[in-house]
Protein backbone atom coordinates (compact mmCIF):
# COMPACT_ATOMS: atom_id res chain seq x y z
CA UNK A 1 0.00 0.00 0.00
CA UNK A 2 1.11 3.12 -1.05
CA UNK A 3 1.42 6.02 1.46
CA UNK A 4 0.87 9.57 -0.49
CA UNK A 5 3.23 12.04 1.35
CA UNK A 6 1.70 15.90 1.75
CA UNK A 7 3.97 18.49 0.98
CA UNK A 8 4.95 19.88 4.37
CA UNK A 9 5.89 16.19 5.11
CA UNK A 10 8.59 16.42 2.23
CA UNK A 11 11.93 17.67 4.70
CA UNK A 12 10.56 14.61 6.90
CA UNK A 13 10.94 12.34 3.74
CA UNK A 14 14.15 13.49 2.30
CA UNK A 15 15.98 12.72 5.78
CA UNK A 16 14.06 9.18 5.93
CA UNK A 17 16.15 8.42 2.19
CA UNK A 18 19.34 9.47 3.79
CA UNK A 19 19.22 7.46 6.60
CA UNK A 20 18.28 4.71 4.22
CA UNK A 21 20.59 5.11 1.53
CA UNK A 22 23.77 4.98 4.14
CA UNK A 23 21.96 2.18 6.35
CA UNK A 24 22.47 0.29 2.52
CA UNK A 25 25.64 1.72 1.67
CA UNK A 26 27.78 -0.99 0.60
CA UNK A 27 30.95 0.13 1.46
CA UNK A 28 30.21 2.04 5.01
CA UNK A 29 31.97 5.17 6.14
CA UNK A 30 34.02 5.51 9.14
CA UNK A 31 31.58 8.44 10.68
CA UNK A 32 28.48 6.56 8.93
CA UNK A 33 26.93 5.58 12.21
CA UNK A 34 27.42 9.40 13.32
CA UNK A 35 25.77 10.69 10.10
CA UNK A 36 23.01 8.30 11.13
CA UNK A 37 22.82 9.42 14.45
CA UNK A 38 22.67 13.43 13.74
CA UNK A 39 19.89 12.58 10.89
CA UNK A 40 17.71 10.64 13.23
CA UNK A 41 17.70 13.50 15.63
CA UNK A 42 17.23 16.09 13.37
CA UNK A 43 14.24 13.26 11.59
CA UNK A 44 13.27 13.82 15.66
CA UNK A 45 13.56 17.76 15.79
CA UNK A 46 11.40 17.96 12.32
CA UNK A 47 8.45 15.38 13.47
CA UNK A 48 7.99 18.01 16.24
CA UNK A 49 8.38 21.08 14.68
CA UNK A 50 5.96 20.23 11.65
CA UNK A 51 3.55 17.33 13.79
CA UNK A 52 3.39 20.13 16.47
CA UNK A 53 2.09 22.61 14.67
CA UNK A 54 -0.37 21.71 12.19
CA UNK A 55 -3.27 24.07 11.13
CA UNK A 56 -6.40 22.30 11.48
CA UNK A 57 -6.81 21.82 7.76
CA UNK A 58 -4.05 19.77 7.79
CA UNK A 59 -4.67 17.59 10.76
CA UNK A 60 -7.53 16.27 9.00
CA UNK A 61 -5.79 15.56 5.99
CA UNK A 62 -3.36 13.61 8.31
CA UNK A 63 -6.83 11.76 10.08
CA UNK A 64 -8.05 10.86 6.64
CA UNK A 65 -4.60 9.16 5.42
CA UNK A 66 -4.12 7.68 8.31
CA UNK A 67 -8.51 6.29 8.39
CA UNK A 68 -7.50 4.84 4.82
Amino acid sequence: MSVSTFEFEKPITEIEQKITKLRGAEDPQPDQNAQIEILEKRLAEIHREIYGNLPPWQRVQIARQLHF
